[in-house]
């Protein structure tokens, strides 16, 4: 047995009691953080280069051996796909590599879906890395996804983290859950943890794909130029008539709901990218734990903030055809888009300390995980007890 012999992270938390792995099943490299107290982790660290086997050997072994009372308290895991990054309280933890995969997208709303899918559009598209977490109750029912883009493998806690613009999406990343018609769709799947897994996924790729939420695709052209996302293959002419947006213009102002071609447009160019274009292509943020973005965050109370509505009004009058009454009637009425007057005051610099836009932030794993496994406590009515071990003792495997 040698150092090569494992993949493992030791840490000076607490590690909870099913934790009853046998060394010898453990296969990677050995990477230290100290368990001793007087010992720095930096100084514990660099052992790890000039250990000898029987140190290392005793040592793993004396760690776990502490574990082996609790090991009539084992969980049957099932047969666990590859990409198994943690497996927690109540949530698991898994990365998918880049891929192809067929989307079948009904341009209708959830509940007009009909059974003969006679309008479903089939696109093949290719998908960069992407991190699934899930989260699951006591009896291993999966009761939501959430699913993020990568540009490479999950090796750092500092790694950015994606919107995926698919619709059914949420721009937190979570799925808005499939619906069943019988119970045997849901019962279907083995209550363990790779029945989880398999049911996350099915959800994401192979339940289908309606018109319900499409807010997350248009974050693509709202977000990044052209020609740094999967709409560069797109046509000029028709990028300029359906996604082009000059932060003025009202043209494309909803940024909640695409229309059908939007869509299909979409897809369509996103069919002519390779996988090497997805996993190096812009992608856009998400909206951190707000399952929308929020496009009236704005202090609205700053001074000078309505200062330039009749000047922005009038200048969206193409043709001339509001009067001074016209135009002071759609102020006191509010009846101007707030998101491009919002928009217009950056772009003209016409008012100090304007808040930052939302979706402007970008979002790390470890922003993001630690809230997303606080809340599996919250949802499940548990205490906290474990949240500190959950947090620091997720394996990146690096």
């Amino acid at each position: 047995m040698s150092l090569q012999d494992y993949r493992l992270t030791l840490s000076s938390v607490i590690i909870e009691p099913n934790w009853t792995s046998s060394p010898e099943t453990l296969h990677g490299v050995v990477s230290y953080a100290s368990p001793y107290d007087d010992v720095p982790v930096e100084q514990f660290n660099n052992y790890q280069h000039v250990v000898d086997q029987d140190f290392a050997n005793d040592y793993i072994l004396k760690y776990f051996s502490s574990f082996s009372k609790v090991k009539s308290n084992s969980i049957d895991t099932g047969l666990l796909s590859p990409g198994l990054k943690a497996i927690g309280t109540n949530y698991i933890i898994f990365e998918k590599p880049p891929c192809f995969k067929n989307i079948f997208y009904v341009p209708s709303s959830k509940h007009e879906v009909t059974e003969g899918l006679e309008n479903q559009h089939i696109f093949r598209i290719p998908i960069p890395w992407q991190l699934y977490f899930v989260k699951f109750n006591k009896d291993m029912y999966t009761y939501e996804v959430r699913m993020f883009f990568m540009k490479t493998s999950l090796t750092s806690v500092d790694q950015e983290l994606f919107l995926p613009s698919l619709p059914n999406f949420y721009t937190n990343a979570m799925l808005c859950p499939p619906t069943m018609d019988k119970m045997d769709d849901v019962d279907r799947y083995s209550k363990n943890h790779a029945g989880v897994m398999q049911c996350a996924y099915d959800w994401v790729w192979n339940s289908g794909t309606n018109h319900d939420l499409t807010e997350a695709c248009l974050q693509v052209p709202f977000q990044l130029n052209q020609n740094d996302s999967i709409l560069k293959h797109l046509p000029q002419l028709i990028y300029d008539n359906y996604f082009k947006y000059d932060g003025i213009s009202s043209r494309h102002s909803s940024r909640y709901s695409a229309n059908f071609k939007q869509i299909v447009h979409l897809f369509t160019a996103w069919e002519k990218s390779s996988l090497f274009e997805v996993c190096n292509l812009s992608w856009p943020n998400i909206s951190g734990s707000k399952s929308n973005f929020s496009y009236h965050d704005i202090e609205s109370d700053i001074e000078g903030y309505y200062d330039h509505l009749y000047n922005f009004i009038s200048d969206q009058d193409e043709d001339q055809s509001l009067n001074e009454d016209d135009i002071n009637y759609m102020i006191e009425n509010g009846d101007y888009n707030s998101e491009d007057y919002y928009r217009y005051l950056r772009a003209n610099n016409l008012i100090p300390s304007l808040p930052p836009v939302p979706w402007e932030k970008t979002y790390l794993y470890s922003d993001i995980l630690p809230d997303l496994i606080k809340s599996v406590h919250s949802d499940l009515g548990y205490f906290n007890s474990n949240l500190a071990h959950d947090i620091n003792c997720i394996n990146l495997n690096t």
